[in-house]
């Protein structure tokens, strides 16, 4: 324990309350699935600024990387950009590494030959780029989703891959998601 100045984020996940249910009955509109609370060393506003993150000779390097279309295994690989200009990324990648883009944007890097064989030959559904086919493709891997399952999610979640995954468990915990929804 330390006397010091401490940072802290907290993640609420909600869903709509169930008709007859006690909050309900309450007048509440939703209930709190989840309250996650992570302390940490203190964060001064700054850090949060747009192009706060370092970019470097190391990022130079790691953009190089991002840039190559085959991986190391000469496997294809396709960058995901995660958040907005000058954010970070976070959560697992399948079959990937971690890749800095152009633009100063860290992202991940997916391993198409580590997908599963139904999501390898899986063309883009129409109206997306490259880092949504590719989140799509990501969050499908880890969630057994379909694909037209997965745009949805995360479309619905405005591309956040960290929100889609929340919400997704929330309502996979609470039996919202159809059978249909998941690949048999």
């Amino acid at each position: 324990p330390s006397d010091g100045v401490r940072s802290f984020d907290r993640l609420f996940l909600v869903a709509p309350v169930t008709p007859q249910s006690e909050a309900a009955n309450a007048g509440w509109p939703c209930v709190i699935l989840s309250d996650l609370i992570t302390f940490r060393h203190f964060s001064h506003p700054k850090a949060w600024a747009p192009h706060s993150i370092p970019v470097g000779d190391g990022a130079a390097a790691l953009a190089a990387t991002a840039a190559a279309p085959m991986g190391s295994s000469g496997q294809s690989v396709v960058p995901v950009v995660v958040g907005g200009p000058g954010t970070v990324g976070s959560g697992s990648v399948v079959g990937g590494a971690i890749a800095q883009q152009p633009n100063g944007v860290v992202a991940p890097v997916v391993n198409l030959a580590a997908l599963p064989p139904h999501l390898q030959s899986q063309a883009p559904a129409p109206g997306l780029n490259e880092q949504q086919h590719a989140l799509s493709l990501q969050l499908a891997a880890e969630t057994r989703l379909t694909y037209p399952f997965a745009v949805q999610c995360l479309q619905e979640n405005g591309w956040d891959p960290v929100l889609a995954m929340g919400n997704f468990q929330a309502l996979k915990a609470a039996g919202a998601i159809p059978a249909e929804a998941f690949v048999p």
